[in-house]
């Protein structure tokens, strides 16, 4: 009896110091990692450009948002890269809401009395708008550069989600509700839909 008795003692004493020292190696593991994080500035465009703000990032690092004058004047939309923002040369006023890893970016770009959706690509702007619906926005994009994004019959009433691919955009409608809001978009084309049924939204 005494020696089951060393012997389960022995196996406690193992299990007991397998379990103090997984927690131990797993955070002396995730030590490096934390190590290696950081918080970098993005900084602003400079001159009268004293804010900014990101509104997403690639796996490639780039980040997309917009800089701010002193006194929230007209903001421009930026891409940062490599430790530099830069302009990316759009109306004041545009956004730059999503980008993918080709660096395609999509936002939404001043007209006279309009707002349109677009996709930028190496300083080329294509518009995702069509004449029937004065004001769209883009908000969403997936590495084959279709775009998901918002339409409205007038400014600040957005009120169908659209998906836009291969030149062609096409209204996603409702659940039946009066109105719906795109947030995403997939792999695979599909959006990912916001639906208020009324005046209070609905999941």
């Amino acid at each position: 009896m005494r020696h089951t008795s060393t012997v389960i003692r022995t196996a406690l004493a193992l299990l007991l110091g397998g379990l103090i020292a997984v927690p131990a190696t797993a955070a002396a593991a995730a030590a490096p990692e934390t190590a290696r994080r950081q918080i970098i500035d993005l900084g602003t465009l400079g001159g009268v450009y004293t804010l900014s703000e990101a509104r997403a990032v690639n796996d490639r690092g780039q980040v997309v948002g917009d800089s701010i004058p002193a006194g929230l004047g007209p903001e421009h939309a930026f891409l940062w890269e490599a430790g530099r923002m830069r302009d990316l040369g759009l109306a004041a006023f545009a956004t730059a809401n999503d980008l993918n890893d080709r660096g395609q970016v999509t936002g939404g770009v001043p007209l006279p009395e309009a707002f349109h959706a677009y996709r930028l690509e190496r300083g080329h702007l294509v518009d995702l708008d069509a004449a029937d619906v004065p004001y769209s926005e883009g908000v969403a994009i997936n590495e084959a550069g279709q775009v998901a994004g918002n339409t409205a019959p007038a400014p600040a009433e957005f009120n169908h989600a659209f998906l836009w691919s291969q030149g062609r955009r096409v209204d996603l409608g409702t659940l039946g509700g009066e109105f719906s809001a795109a947030s995403g978009v997939n792999v695979r084309g599909g959006g990912v839909p916001r639906e208020p049924a009324t005046e209070a939204p609905r999941s």
